[in-house]
């Protein structure tokens, strides 16, 4: 992170791909459980201290995905995660608190979520529908996210 601290500190805000660590994967057995969870929870409050701390004129959009198997690329060999439902809402419930906390303390985090990803359906990710979760992904969203998330005034 030091060696980007400049390059970071230039831009209005950053955001990830995802949540998806190889270690992770594999410490839980290809599962996103409570714990997996906990983690995305605390490295969402590290990063936004990171940037108060090293980039204070950057903003973070939270990064939020389900589900993660690139073994359908070639070349690639990540060990795949995927989560269930319940688990997924609890995903999302981080998201929201996360932003929440920020904009009722005008703080770092952006009232947005980049979701990861729409269509790649053999991830387990998708927000269209699978015949594994029907329209499970795109119900919870729809549901953890109502009403919409909104910026204050913040002086």
């Amino acid at each position: 992170r030091d060696g980007a601290r400049d390059f970071i500190k230039e831009m209005d805000a950053i955001s990830d791909y995802g949540i998806y660590n190889p270690l992770l994967a594999e410490k839980f057995d290809g599962q996103i459980t409570y714990d997996y969870a906990l983690v995305y929870h605390r490295a969402l409050k590290d990063w936004s201290a990171w940037l108060k701390q090293n980039a204070p004129g950057t903003k973070l959009i939270v990064p939020l995905m389900f589900g993660y198997d690139d073994t359908k690329v070639p070349w690639r060999n990540n060990a795949p995660v995927t989560s269930t439902p319940a688990i997924m809402e609890f995903m999302a419930r981080i998201a929201r608190w996360a932003i929440e906390v920020s904009v009722a303390e005008c703080g770092n985090v952006m009232p947005y979520v980049l979701f990861t990803s729409y269509n790649e359906h053999y991830e387990g990710s998708s927000a269209e529908a699978t015949d594994r979760y029907g329209w499970n992904v795109l119900e919870i969203l729809s549901t953890v996210f109502q009403p919409p998330l909104n910026a204050t005034t913040c002086n």
